[in-house]
């Protein structure tokens, strides 16, 4: 019984961590659309703000 109480306290942790790492590029996502809409909005938007949104987007 032990070895299965094991197994699944790894599998609980092992969602904690995705659904932590799910929560952080969600966030990150939202921070980088929000600039770009202030930015957008007043008129300061540039190509160059672009670009973290597309290195975020190759790297996963």
């Amino acid at each position: 019984m032990s070895a299965f109480l094991g197994r699944e306290h790894v599998l609980n942790a092992q969602q904690q961590r995705f659904a932590a790492e799910r929560d952080f590029y969600r966030a990150k996502v939202d921070l980088l659309l929000a600039t770009i809409r202030l930015k957008a909005t007043n008129g300061s938007l540039v190509e160059g703000d672009l670009m973290p949104i597309e290195q975020l987007l190759l790297s996963h």
